[in-house]
């Protein structure tokens, strides 16, 4: 009896003037050794080279389809578009500028063949940024049955340097059962809680996966109204918020919408509040930001010099 097909992936990768780094990154994925893989590649308007490497790509690789918006439409529409484009049981996102082991997809899609109540595969990430190589979402134990537990191990890490995993291998009628990518600041953070409240991730420790990391800009202000101006031009955060808690109340609201009974969702919702909003790298980046909207000159401290945690203008093209 022959065996059965394997599952199709699909992978999207939306892009916006990515030409410098987008044929590495095309590379590394038709170089993939799974062999049921569609790739759908979403240019935003491009006005650098990206748009002639694509379709020189397109022709000569039938597994690979090349939409182009006329206008730009912001990053969130087209982080969202490659997924409405696809057909795959299990979705990956992909940036430009990252680069992946040709084992990657294979050892994601068994583990999700082998875990069905399993929504996304992760591996060992590593961050690299200016020549520096450092792993990061190490130590993460996110395959709990409890979805409380699950974002009690998210929240209780560093910052958000898990932000990373929505770029690992998601079972697509997991992500078709939660909100689309959400047009504000922090919406990749938003993504993985709700879907950390659906189901375990796993790990796979044999690939691994190397994610491309911008270092903020020493004025938070400038990180943060450069990371913005990736995202469309309506239901922006407004220009005084903070961007901190914009992530945060991202995520309140992912506990809101979860399928959840009432006392679970109560329960997780004190966890954000203590675990993030009360934390105390939280109110030193409110005293900081505070300060820096009242004209003064505060020091950036050590959490303003750390890697961001989405790379979002460069991540969500």
């Amino acid at each position: 009896m022959p065996s059965p097909p394997l599952p199709q992936v699909s992978i999207g990768l939306p892009v916006y003037n990515g030409g410098r780094y987008i044929k590495g990154a095309l590379d590394s994925l038709l170089g993939q050794d799974y062999p049921n893989l569609e790739f759908i590649v979403s240019d935003n308007a491009s006005t650098d080279e990206t748009q002639e490497i694509c379709q020189a790509y397109a022709a000569h690789e039938p597994r690979l389809t090349y939409h182009r918006s006329a206008e730009n439409r912001g990053a969130v529409w087209n982080f969202n578009r490659v997924f409405e484009l696809s057909r795959g049981e299990f979705f990956l996102w992909a940036a430009a500028d990252d680069r992946r082991e040709q084992s990657y997809v294979s050892r994601c899609a068994d583990v999700l063949a082998r875990n069905p109540a399993a929504v996304l595969c992760f591996s060992p990430t590593f961050a690299y940024a200016g020549g520096d190589r450092r792993p990061i979402i190490e130590d993460l134990d996110l395959d709990r049955p409890a979805p409380r537990d699950r974002v009690l191990a998210l929240l209780k890490q560093k910052g958000q340097d898990w932000a990373p995993i929505v770029y690992g291998l998601i079972r697509a009628s997991a992500l078709r059962g939660v909100s689309p990518m959400l047009n504000h600041y922090g919406s990749d953070v938003r993504l993985i809680i709700e879907l950390a409240l659906r189901g375990p991730f796993l790990r796979c420790g044999e690939t691994s996966f190397d994610y491309c990391s911008e270092t903020r800009d020493r004025n938070v202000w400038a990180y943060y109204e450069r990371v913005v101006k990736t995202l469309a031009s309506g239901n922006l955060p407004r220009k005084h918020g903070n961007p901190t808690w914009i992530v945060g109340a991202g995520m309140l609201g992912a506990v809101s919408s979860a399928p959840l009974p009432p006392g679970v969702k109560a329960l997780i919702t004190a966890d954000v509040l203590r675990l993030f909003f009360l934390d105390r790298r939280r109110v030193r980046e409110a005293a900081y930001l505070a300060a820096s909207r009242l004209g003064l000159k505060p020091h950036p401290r050590d959490w303003n010099s750390d890697p961001g945690n989405g790379r979002d203008g460069a991540t969500i093209p």
